[in-house]
């Protein structure tokens, strides 16, 4: 508008200019006066200056404000491509307001936790924050207030369908032109397969440690084993006493547990290969029932539900089969009276065997140990805490998984999850024992499934 008002005062002034001209022109035509010319070009110079200082004033005028859209057009079309880079992100970005409303929600936020922009924006933070870390959440917007950003936090969030998920976060206040607070952008990563791949490295280094002292003191015992067994069945075939029979026996029991244990501990130290094959669950899991009888307590009911038809799956069945004698025998052994339950089912990618039991159940902190060899809440002498260890190993070899859940004083449910399809050895493609449904705590008299409601 004002490059305009210009050009109409330099267009006045050079019709003026023009007018003045040819008047003085047409006057010193008829009547040459030298006098009168200087004056009148004394008149003409400051306003023909005058219009060459506003066209260049204008000039310049137009190049700064060409340039200043080029900028503008610039800054926009660089404000388009930061927008696009964050909607695009494989990372979740979201910002927020200092209340904790959601007000941008990008793709990768909406891979990560499941909710459409549509569904997250306006919606309170809280939305992805479990409620064991309400805490922290609070004391993060507390810090952001003060205009204190968060780096590299390590915590947890929940999925749209309930799933937890290991997230990697920083948060960042947002401040305006005058320098205001006015928000927080959050960029977070889901790093649950990455804590789950390390997790895994880790305790594979353990056992591979502890399978080789585990073998090397089996080794050494062995041998002195194998003699007192040798002398004693020796001196028990050259006495008739009763009473040295009788020490002689208890000998001899006494050897075959420590024999056991050892066998335990080599089995431990040598897992072996898998004998993978083509084989129907339900055989399996009838063959542990039979086998695992001799442990039931009278006032103990065994209830067994295996479908109508057969469950094909690829498993080693002497090692599944071991696996579920270990589990129904640790059921049958805490419950004193009730039920313990066998039954199978299938999720999603997963075969699923699950024993439950209405007996003393387990204390959280029991549960967090129940799978590290040589963890036992049994007496000494009766247990050598190996068993789960094994079963959790020979499981996990089949690209598979144990989940446990359980209430002190009502009962625990085991599950054991096999996939599918199994090759002669498991996958690094084969699907993660994470993605299965995860068993909830047990119920009374029956439970009836895996979910949260009915474990």
């Amino acid at each position: 508008m004002r490059a305009i008002g210009l050009w109409l005062v330099v267009g006045g002034l050079s019709a003026l200019f023009a007018l003045i001209a040819v008047a003085v022109a047409l006057t010193q035509i008829r009547n040459f006066q030298p006098m009168q010319l200087g004056v009148a070009l004394l008149f003409l110079a400051p306003i023909g200056g005058a219009i060459a200082a506003i066209v260049l004033y204008a000039r310049s005028m137009g190049r700064a404000t060409i340039e200043r859209t080029q900028a503008v057009e610039a800054a926009r079309g660089s404000q388009a491509a930061l927008a696009a880079i964050v909607e695009n992100s494989d990372d979740a970005i979201i910002g927020k307001t200092l209340d904790g409303r959601i007000t941008t929600w990008n793709r990768g936020a909406e891979r990560m936790y499941g909710y459409t922009a549509s569904e997250a924006i306006g919606q309170p933070i809280s939305l992805i924050i479990p409620e064991d870390r309400r805490e922290e959440l609070a004391q993060v917007m507390e810090r952001l207030r003060h205009g204190e950003a968060v780096h590299h936090l390590e915590t947890t969030r929940v999925r749209k369908d309930g799933r937890k998920i290991d997230a990697a976060i920083t948060i960042s206040p947002i401040r305006d032109a005058s320098g205001r607070l006015v928000g927080a952008a959050t960029i977070a990563r889901d790093v649950t397969a990455q804590n789950e791949l390390q997790r895994r490295l880790l305790e594979s280094e353990r056992w591979g440690s502890m399978g080789r002292i585990a073998s090397f003191v089996a080794h050494e015992i062995n041998t002195p084993l194998t003699n007192i067994s040798l002398l004693t069945a020796s001196i028990a075939r050259r006495t008739q006493d009763p009473d040295i029979q009788t020490r002689l026996g208890k000998i001899a029991a006494q050897g075959k547990i420590a024999a056991s244990i050892t066998a335990e501990l080599l089995k431990f130290g040598k897992p072996g290969t898998l004998n993978v094959v083509d084989v129907d669950l339900t055989e399996i899991v009838r063959a542990a029932v039979e086998q695992a009888e001799v442990y039931r307590k009278d006032g103990v009911a065994s209830r067994l539900e295996l479908g109508d038809g057969p469950v094909p799956c690829r498993a080693d069945p002497l090692r599944i089969q071991e696996v579920l004698v270990n589990l129904l025998k640790n059921a049958y052994e805490a419950t004193s009276k009730g039920t313990v339950r066998v039954r199978t089912e299938e999720q999603r990618d997963f075969l699923a065997v699950i024993i439950s039991d209405t007996g003393t159940g387990m204390p959280p902190d029991v549960q967090k140990h129940i799978f590290e060899p040589f963890f036992t809440t049994k007496k000494k002498g009766e247990g050598t805490g190996l068993g789960l260890a094994l079963s959790k190993n020979f499981i996990v070899a089949h690209g598979g998984d144990i989940l446990v859940a359980s209430v002190e004083g009502k009962g625990s449910s085991f599950t054991v999850l096999l996939p599918r399809n199994l090759g002669s050895s498991p996958s690094s493609e084969a699907p993660r024992p994470e993605d299965a449904d995860r068993p909830g705590p047990p119920q009374i008299p029956v439970r009836a499934g895996l979910s949260p409601e009915s474990p």
